[in-house]
Protein backbone atom coordinates (compact mmCIF):
# COMPACT_ATOMS: atom_id res chain seq x y z
CA UNK A 1 0.00 0.00 0.00
CA UNK A 2 2.81 2.37 0.98
CA UNK A 3 5.04 1.51 -2.48
CA UNK A 4 1.49 2.39 -4.39
CA UNK A 5 1.35 5.64 -2.50
CA UNK A 6 4.45 6.12 -3.17
CA UNK A 7 3.91 5.81 -7.16
CA UNK A 8 1.01 7.69 -7.05
CA UNK A 9 2.61 10.80 -5.59
CA UNK A 10 6.19 9.92 -8.19
CA UNK A 11 4.26 10.56 -10.76
CA UNK A 12 2.03 13.34 -10.04
CA UNK A 13 5.28 14.93 -9.12
CA UNK A 14 6.85 14.18 -12.57
CA UNK A 15 3.77 15.44 -14.87
CA UNK A 16 3.72 18.45 -12.38
CA UNK A 17 7.50 19.24 -13.37
CA UNK A 18 6.56 18.81 -17.32
CA UNK A 19 3.39 20.32 -17.17
CA UNK A 20 2.87 23.86 -19.33
CA UNK A 21 2.93 27.01 -17.52
CA UNK A 22 -0.46 28.29 -18.60
CA UNK A 23 1.59 32.14 -18.44
CA UNK A 24 4.64 30.91 -20.21
CA UNK A 25 3.37 32.85 -23.23
CA UNK A 26 2.67 36.30 -21.19
CA UNK A 27 5.81 35.67 -19.65
CA UNK A 28 7.78 35.21 -23.07
CA UNK A 29 6.28 38.37 -24.32
CA UNK A 30 7.23 40.11 -21.59
CA UNK A 31 10.43 39.03 -22.34
CA UNK A 32 10.40 39.29 -25.46
CA UNK A 33 9.70 42.94 -24.89
CA UNK A 34 12.47 44.09 -22.49
CA UNK A 35 14.89 42.38 -25.56
CA UNK A 36 15.65 38.84 -23.91
CA UNK A 37 14.69 36.87 -26.75
CA UNK A 38 17.05 34.22 -26.39
CA UNK A 39 15.44 34.17 -23.00
CA UNK A 40 11.77 34.31 -24.19
CA UNK A 41 12.84 31.43 -26.73
CA UNK A 42 13.51 29.36 -24.25
CA UNK A 43 10.85 29.62 -22.10
CA UNK A 44 8.74 28.55 -24.89
CA UNK A 45 10.88 25.95 -25.38
CA UNK A 46 10.83 24.65 -22.39
CA UNK A 47 6.32 24.63 -22.10
CA UNK A 48 5.45 24.00 -25.66
CA UNK A 49 6.37 21.28 -28.19
CA UNK A 50 7.37 23.83 -30.84
CA UNK A 51 7.05 21.47 -33.76
CA UNK A 52 3.43 19.74 -32.43
CA UNK A 53 0.46 20.61 -35.23
CA UNK A 54 -1.34 21.29 -31.70
CA UNK A 55 0.86 24.40 -31.04
CA UNK A 56 -1.38 27.35 -30.32
CA UNK A 57 -0.89 30.12 -33.30
CA UNK A 58 0.15 33.20 -31.23
CA UNK A 59 2.45 30.46 -29.77
CA UNK A 60 3.87 29.88 -33.32
CA UNK A 61 4.17 33.22 -34.32
CA UNK A 62 5.77 34.42 -31.42
CA UNK A 63 8.28 31.70 -31.63
CA UNK A 64 8.87 32.07 -34.88
CA UNK A 65 9.58 35.81 -34.80
CA UNK A 66 12.14 35.03 -31.90
CA UNK A 67 13.88 32.54 -33.64
CA UNK A 68 14.21 34.75 -36.50
CA UNK A 69 15.63 37.90 -34.20
CA UNK A 70 17.89 35.34 -32.82
CA UNK A 71 19.11 33.77 -36.19
CA UNK A 72 17.89 30.31 -35.44
CA UNK A 73 16.97 29.89 -39.27
CA UNK A 74 15.58 26.33 -39.50
CA UNK A 75 13.78 26.41 -36.28
CA UNK A 76 11.92 29.60 -37.53
CA UNK A 77 11.48 28.13 -40.86
CA UNK A 78 10.11 24.98 -39.13
CA UNK A 79 7.74 26.48 -36.48
CA UNK A 80 6.48 28.69 -39.42
CA UNK A 81 5.66 26.22 -41.96
CA UNK A 82 4.46 23.77 -39.28
CA UNK A 83 1.88 26.12 -38.12
CA UNK A 84 1.10 27.68 -41.43
CA UNK A 85 -0.14 24.21 -42.31
CA UNK A 86 -1.27 23.26 -39.04
CA UNK A 87 -3.71 26.18 -39.12
CA UNK A 88 -4.53 27.04 -42.89
CA UNK A 89 -4.95 23.30 -44.16
CA UNK A 90 -5.47 24.43 -48.31
CA UNK A 91 -2.96 26.81 -48.12
CA UNK A 92 -2.69 28.68 -50.41
CA UNK A 93 -5.81 27.86 -51.88
CA UNK A 94 -7.71 30.27 -49.43
CA UNK A 95 -6.72 33.62 -49.96
CA UNK A 96 -8.58 35.01 -46.84
CA UNK A 97 -8.47 32.95 -43.99
CA UNK A 98 -8.56 32.94 -40.17
CA UNK A 99 -6.27 34.94 -38.25
CA UNK A 100 -5.12 36.21 -41.05
CA UNK A 101 -2.59 38.29 -39.59
CA UNK A 102 -0.67 35.82 -38.05
CA UNK A 103 -0.83 33.48 -40.94
CA UNK A 104 0.36 36.37 -43.23
CA UNK A 105 2.92 37.41 -41.00
CA UNK A 106 4.25 33.45 -40.96
CA UNK A 107 4.37 33.22 -44.26
CA UNK A 108 6.71 36.15 -44.03
CA UNK A 109 8.97 34.69 -41.67
CA UNK A 110 9.40 31.06 -43.27
CA UNK A 111 9.91 32.89 -46.90
CA UNK A 112 12.52 35.33 -44.44
CA UNK A 113 14.05 32.39 -42.83
CA UNK A 114 13.84 29.99 -46.63
CA UNK A 115 16.03 33.22 -47.85
CA UNK A 116 18.82 33.47 -45.04
CA UNK A 117 19.45 29.57 -45.16
CA UNK A 118 19.81 29.70 -49.04
CA UNK A 119 22.41 32.75 -48.71
CA UNK A 120 24.73 30.93 -46.46
CA UNK A 121 24.44 27.58 -46.90
CA UNK A 122 24.57 24.99 -50.13
CA UNK A 123 21.35 23.39 -48.70
CA UNK A 124 18.84 21.92 -50.97
CA UNK A 125 18.80 25.35 -53.37
CA UNK A 126 16.28 24.37 -55.69
CA UNK A 127 14.11 23.39 -52.71
CA UNK A 128 14.40 26.84 -51.21
CA UNK A 129 14.31 29.19 -54.61
CA UNK A 130 11.08 27.45 -55.21
CA UNK A 131 8.94 27.64 -51.82
CA UNK A 132 10.54 31.32 -51.62
CA UNK A 133 8.95 32.32 -54.89
CA UNK A 134 6.06 30.35 -53.86
CA UNK A 135 5.32 32.17 -50.37
CA UNK A 136 6.47 35.97 -51.97
CA UNK A 137 3.89 35.53 -55.02
CA UNK A 138 1.37 34.74 -52.71
CA UNK A 139 2.33 37.28 -50.90
CA UNK A 140 1.96 40.09 -53.26
CA UNK A 141 -1.06 38.39 -54.93
CA UNK A 142 -2.43 38.72 -51.25
CA UNK A 143 -1.11 42.66 -50.68
CA UNK A 144 0.43 41.08 -47.49
CA UNK A 145 4.20 42.36 -48.73
CA UNK A 146 6.13 44.19 -46.66
CA UNK A 147 9.32 45.84 -47.80
CA UNK A 148 11.79 43.28 -46.57
CA UNK A 149 9.88 40.39 -48.22
CA UNK A 150 9.51 42.31 -51.69
CA UNK A 151 13.66 41.94 -51.72
CA UNK A 152 13.58 38.40 -51.10
CA UNK A 153 13.55 36.94 -54.46
CA UNK A 154 16.14 39.96 -55.76
CA UNK A 155 18.59 38.50 -52.96
CA UNK A 156 18.14 34.76 -54.01
CA UNK A 157 18.56 36.02 -57.66
CA UNK A 158 21.72 38.02 -56.79
CA UNK A 159 23.10 35.06 -54.90
CA UNK A 160 22.25 32.48 -57.30
CA UNK A 161 24.02 34.46 -60.14
CA UNK A 162 27.27 34.82 -57.65
CA UNK A 163 26.75 30.66 -57.09
CA UNK A 164 26.62 30.42 -60.44
CA UNK A 165 29.89 32.14 -61.52
CA UNK A 166 31.87 31.45 -58.00
CA UNK A 167 34.29 28.37 -58.67
CA UNK A 168 35.53 25.78 -56.43
CA UNK A 169 37.88 22.77 -55.76
CA UNK A 170 36.55 18.87 -55.98
CA UNK A 171 38.49 15.51 -55.73
CA UNK A 172 37.18 12.50 -56.83
CA UNK A 173 38.37 8.17 -56.92
CA UNK A 174 37.73 7.16 -60.33
CA UNK A 175 37.50 4.02 -62.02
CA UNK A 176 37.09 3.64 -65.70
CA UNK A 177 37.83 0.90 -68.26
CA UNK A 178 38.86 1.83 -71.78
CA UNK A 179 39.62 -0.12 -75.42
CA UNK A 180 41.60 0.76 -78.51
CA UNK A 181 44.25 -0.21 -81.39
CA UNK A 182 47.89 0.18 -80.44
CA UNK A 183 50.89 -0.76 -82.51
CA UNK A 184 54.24 -1.39 -80.80
CA UNK A 185 57.22 -1.83 -82.39
CA UNK A 186 59.65 -4.21 -80.22
CA UNK A 187 62.73 -3.42 -82.77
CA UNK A 188 63.70 -2.64 -86.53
CA UNK A 189 61.98 -5.98 -87.43
CA UNK A 190 59.39 -7.03 -85.03
CA UNK A 191 56.12 -4.93 -84.86
CA UNK A 192 52.71 -6.01 -84.20
CA UNK A 193 49.28 -4.88 -84.14
CA UNK A 194 47.22 -5.54 -80.70
CA UNK A 195 43.70 -4.67 -79.41
CA UNK A 196 43.53 -3.17 -75.49
CA UNK A 197 41.09 -3.73 -73.35
CA UNK A 198 42.46 -2.36 -69.76
CA UNK A 199 40.89 -0.89 -66.61
CA UNK A 200 42.26 1.99 -64.50
CA UNK A 201 42.03 3.48 -61.22
CA UNK A 202 43.02 6.65 -60.45
CA UNK A 203 42.57 10.58 -58.65
CA UNK A 204 40.84 13.26 -60.11
CA UNK A 205 41.12 16.80 -58.46
CA UNK A 206 38.53 19.68 -60.85
CA UNK A 207 37.79 23.63 -60.53
CA UNK A 208 34.42 24.00 -61.68
CA UNK A 209 31.37 26.73 -60.90
CA UNK A 210 27.67 25.88 -62.44
CA UNK A 211 29.22 26.97 -65.95
CA UNK A 212 32.11 25.10 -66.72
CA UNK A 213 34.87 22.25 -64.86
CA UNK A 214 38.17 21.66 -65.63
CA UNK A 215 39.78 18.78 -64.53
CA UNK A 216 43.02 16.80 -64.40
CA UNK A 217 43.79 13.34 -63.29
CA UNK A 218 45.94 10.66 -63.27
CA UNK A 219 45.10 6.67 -63.52
CA UNK A 220 47.08 3.14 -63.77
CA UNK A 221 45.79 -0.11 -64.47
CA UNK A 222 46.59 -3.52 -65.64
CA UNK A 223 44.63 -4.92 -68.31
CA UNK A 224 45.07 -7.37 -71.47
CA UNK A 225 45.58 -7.35 -75.21
CA UNK A 226 45.01 -9.80 -78.41
CA UNK A 227 48.30 -9.13 -80.29
CA UNK A 228 49.56 -10.17 -83.37
CA UNK A 229 52.85 -9.77 -85.34
CA UNK A 230 54.57 -8.69 -88.35
CA UNK A 231 55.58 -12.59 -88.86
CA UNK A 232 52.05 -13.46 -88.45
CA UNK A 233 52.37 -15.49 -84.90
CA UNK A 234 48.87 -13.90 -82.75
CA UNK A 235 48.74 -14.12 -78.80
CA UNK A 236 45.75 -13.45 -77.28
CA UNK A 237 47.29 -13.52 -74.00
CA UNK A 238 49.33 -10.58 -74.04
CA UNK A 239 49.56 -8.24 -70.84
CA UNK A 240 49.45 -4.48 -70.84
CA UNK A 241 50.41 -1.74 -68.02
CA UNK A 242 48.89 1.76 -68.61
CA UNK A 243 50.11 4.91 -66.81
CA UNK A 244 48.09 7.77 -67.83
CA UNK A 245 47.33 11.44 -67.15
CA UNK A 246 44.61 13.55 -68.77
CA UNK A 247 42.99 17.27 -68.77
CA UNK A 248 39.80 17.95 -69.83
CA UNK A 249 37.01 21.20 -69.80
CA UNK A 250 33.23 20.12 -69.74
CA UNK A 251 30.77 22.65 -70.39
CA UNK A 252 27.83 22.09 -67.55
CA UNK A 253 24.28 21.84 -68.40
CA UNK A 254 22.35 23.79 -65.47
CA UNK A 255 20.00 21.71 -63.46
CA UNK A 256 20.02 18.47 -65.26
CA UNK A 257 23.58 17.18 -64.34
CA UNK A 258 24.88 16.45 -67.66
CA UNK A 259 28.22 18.19 -69.57
CA UNK A 260 30.01 17.37 -72.41
CA UNK A 261 33.38 18.33 -73.47
CA UNK A 262 36.89 17.40 -74.45
CA UNK A 263 39.87 15.68 -72.50
CA UNK A 264 43.19 15.14 -73.83
CA UNK A 265 45.08 12.09 -72.42
CA UNK A 266 48.83 11.05 -72.40
CA UNK A 267 49.66 7.57 -72.06
CA UNK A 268 52.49 5.25 -70.90
CA UNK A 269 51.56 1.62 -72.57
CA UNK A 270 54.04 -1.20 -71.46
CA UNK A 271 52.95 -4.33 -73.64
CA UNK A 272 54.41 -7.75 -72.86
CA UNK A 273 53.64 -10.59 -75.86
CA UNK A 274 55.03 -13.95 -76.14
CA UNK A 275 56.57 -14.92 -79.78
CA UNK A 276 56.63 -17.98 -81.57
CA UNK A 277 59.85 -19.49 -80.17
CA UNK A 278 58.24 -19.05 -76.82
CA UNK A 279 60.17 -16.26 -75.60
CA UNK A 280 58.47 -13.02 -74.51
CA UNK A 281 59.09 -9.34 -76.02
CA UNK A 282 57.90 -6.23 -74.02
CA UNK A 283 58.22 -2.46 -74.98
CA UNK A 284 56.50 0.64 -73.66
CA UNK A 285 54.96 3.33 -76.04
CA UNK A 286 53.96 6.56 -75.27
CA UNK A 287 50.38 7.25 -76.96
CA UNK A 288 48.25 10.56 -76.95
CA UNK A 289 44.83 11.04 -77.21
CA UNK A 290 42.31 13.20 -77.95
CA UNK A 291 38.20 12.52 -76.80
CA UNK A 292 35.05 13.91 -76.89
CA UNK A 293 33.39 13.41 -73.06
CA UNK A 294 29.87 13.17 -72.30
CA UNK A 295 29.08 13.16 -68.10
CA UNK A 296 25.99 12.84 -66.17
CA UNK A 297 25.96 13.32 -62.90
CA UNK A 298 23.81 11.51 -59.83
CA UNK A 299 24.46 13.01 -56.49
CA UNK A 300 28.04 12.17 -55.82
CA UNK A 301 28.29 9.31 -58.46
CA UNK A 302 30.13 10.62 -61.89
CA UNK A 303 29.37 8.86 -65.21
CA UNK A 304 31.89 9.67 -68.23
CA UNK A 305 31.07 8.34 -71.40
CA UNK A 306 34.21 8.86 -73.68
CA UNK A 307 35.47 8.55 -77.86
CA UNK A 308 38.08 9.81 -79.87
CA UNK A 309 41.03 9.51 -82.03
CA UNK A 310 44.55 8.44 -80.71
CA UNK A 311 46.87 10.71 -82.08
CA UNK A 312 50.20 8.73 -82.47
CA UNK A 313 48.37 6.13 -84.74
CA UNK A 314 45.32 5.42 -86.68
CA UNK A 315 43.10 4.18 -83.90
CA UNK A 316 39.67 5.15 -82.27
CA UNK A 317 39.85 5.29 -78.27
CA UNK A 318 36.58 4.34 -76.43
CA UNK A 319 35.75 4.19 -72.92
CA UNK A 320 33.38 4.76 -69.57
CA UNK A 321 34.27 6.20 -66.30
CA UNK A 322 32.50 6.34 -62.67
CA UNK A 323 34.06 8.48 -60.49
CA UNK A 324 32.99 9.45 -56.50
CA UNK A 325 33.19 12.86 -55.65
CA UNK A 326 34.22 14.32 -52.25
Amino acid sequence: MVLRVLAVILIFAVSQAWAVDPQAYDKASALAQKNRKESALRLLEMNYNLRSHDLPLKVATLAASLSIAVKQWHKAEQVADMAIHANWPDWPATKKPKNQADLFALVRMSAQAKTEIFTSSDEDHARLKAEIKKYTDYLDESHASTDDSKGLMARIETKSQVKTNEYHYGFAVTASYMTWEDRPSFDYHLSAKEKIFTPCYGLDLNYANDQFEWAIGACGGGGAASMQFNDGHYDNRSSVTLIAGYGSGLIQLNNVGAAFGVETSVMNVMTSGKLADGTRKSVSNEEFAVTAVGRYRLGKIDMKFKGGPVISNPSALWGFELSYIF
